[in-house]
Parts: structure tokens; sequence; C-alpha cells
């Protein structure tokens, strides 16, 4: 191989497959629906218990009970 095949070569970046494309893109999408739900149940708490902190712990405990529900559920079926 010659120095200009191998300067070609080396210049060449690792191309991104369609995999890890259409995988990123799920974790965002995923990510952006989240923040979208989030906001729309903050609003609406706020509603219900005005635009205060109750409101906000609402919304982060149902949040973070939902995130353990998971992992609960998770845990029970991989050992049955």
């Amino acid at each position: 191989m010659n120095t200009v095949n191998r300067q070609r070569a080396g210049n060449r970046s690792a191309p991104v497959s369609l995999r890890a494309f259409t995988l990123t893109l799920a974790f965002v999408a995923s990510g952006a629906a989240g923040l979208i739900f989030e906001m729309v149940w903050f609003y609406r708490a706020s509603l219900v218990f005005g635009n205060s902190i109750w409101a906000a712990s609402i919304v982060l405990s149902s949040f973070m009970a939902g995130l353990g529900w998971a992992i609960f559920w998770s845990a029970g079926s991989r050992h049955a």
C-alpha cells in the first residue's frame, strides 16, 4: 500500500450503523416524550393544587413511584 492510499484510508471515519442511529433516535424520542408528559402533568396538578411545591412534589413522587413499580415488576418477572 503506498502513502496516498494509507492517507485516504486514515481519513475515513467509521460510518454510523443504522442500528445505532435508530437506537439513539428511540432514546431521544423517549426522553422527549417523558419531558412532555411531565410538563403536562405538572400543569394539570397546578390547576388542582395551585402553582406550588405541592404540585411539583405530586409529579415527582408519582414519577419515582412509577420507576419503583417498574423495577419491582421487572425483578419479579425475571425470577418467575
